[in-house]
């Protein structure tokens, strides 16, 4: 199996995740899937968005991958490492950067209300 295969059967038993893994993290209401190739074309960001959350290329740089497995957990750096036109190379997230500058908005306020929560 594939990791396009892959990602595509975790979707379809994603429901069913919260019933034997309640705490696992989600992003956008999605467990957080990053694809890692050497062989992603940026013509096919669409289809990838479909069932990834991000990607890096290979050969990897890990100090850029940890920074996107951050944004996981932190919703800013997902909008600063949104998918931008040209920088497919640097690897990122395909959230909307309208839809995760939202995001981060509402982390922000959560914040003042409660700063332990990110």
């Amino acid at each position: 199996m594939d990791g396009r295969k892959a990602a595509a059967v975790i979707r379809e038993i994603e429901p069913k995740v919260d019933e034997i893994a309640p705490t696992v993290k989600r992003v956008d209401g999605r467990i957080a899937i990053l694809a890692v190739s050497a062989t992603l074309l940026e013509a096919d960001r669409s289809q990838l968005a479909l069932h990834f959350d991000g990607w890096i290329l290979k050969p990897i740089d890990f100090k850029r991958m940890l920074r996107l497995l951050s944004g996981i957990s932190i919703v800013q750096h997902r909008v600063d490492d949104a998918y931008v036109r040209g920088q497919w190379e640097r690897g990122g997230w395909f959230n909307s950067t309208k839809q995760a500058r939202r995001l981060a908005s509402a982390s922000k306020e959560a914040s003042k209300k409660d700063p332990s929560h990110k």
